[in-house]
């Protein structure tokens, strides 16, 4: 008997170890998701200065009498580009921020489970350090699914910015068609090296090497 006492204990000895380390584990997590939302908030206001500003510029270069303002197709394809890329991130940061299903913890019935006698003490530690478990991998699904979402926004806020720089460009220097080419791949080219680097997580394998490197 003495045995089994001693047994039972030390498995909840071990129970409230693995709680102890678990609930450090959700509240890391309830900080990087935390930083995920503020980023996602960031990036959404700063669409919106960027787009307000875009569109009382192009309103007052509308109005204008001025003749020397030409809208030229490579203008147009790029600045709709610019917008499109702005909407999208937006979006992307509205369903990150938007995703809320985090886990705390235990639930409250596990508290009314201890008042009425279902659950005894000895059970306790165990029952805890699994719904802990199981709020981990919960958040662990929810941080995955925003830090997906952020990537995006990132990735769509850079191509507006870049589409947006060579439209207005173009808008102000009025360059001949060659240039416009040219420049137009250029842009291309840095806009499709941007989104593979950030889509295809190109910087998980540079954070790696570098903590691979610090490690020997």
């Amino acid at each position: 008997m003495a045995g089994d006492d001693t047994s039972v204990g030390d498995e909840g000895e071990s129970h409230l170890h693995l709680a102890e380390k678990y609930d450090r584990m959700v509240e890391s997590q309830l900080s990087a998701l935390t930083n995920v939302d503020t980023n996602a908030w960031r990036a959404a206001r700063l669409i919106g200065i960027l787009l307000g500003i875009l569109l009382t510029g192009l309103s007052l270069v509308a109005q204008g009498e001025s003749t020397a303002v030409t809208f030229s197709p490579a203008v147009l394809s790029f600045l709709i580009l610019g917008v499109i890329s702005l909407l999208l991130s937006l979006v992307f940061a509205a369903v990150s921020i938007l995703n809320v299903r985090v886990g705390y913890g235990p639930g409250t019935d596990l508290t009314d489970g201890l008042t009425d006698g279902d659950v005894s003490p000895e059970a306790y530690p165990g029952i805890v350090s699994k719904n802990l478990a199981k709020t981990i991998e919960k958040n662990n699904r929810v941080l995955s699914s925003k830090a997906d979402k952020l990537r995006y926004t990132y990735n769509f806020l850079i191509i507006g910015l870049v589409a947006f720089s060579t439209g207005i460009g173009f808008l102000i220097t009025a360059p001949d068609w060659r240039s416009v080419v040219g420049v137009s791949l250029v842009s291309v080219v840095v806009m499709v090296g941007i989104s593979t680097y950030i889509l295809r997580k190109k910087y998980d394998g540079e954070v790696e090497g570098n903590d691979d490197e610090m490690s020997k």
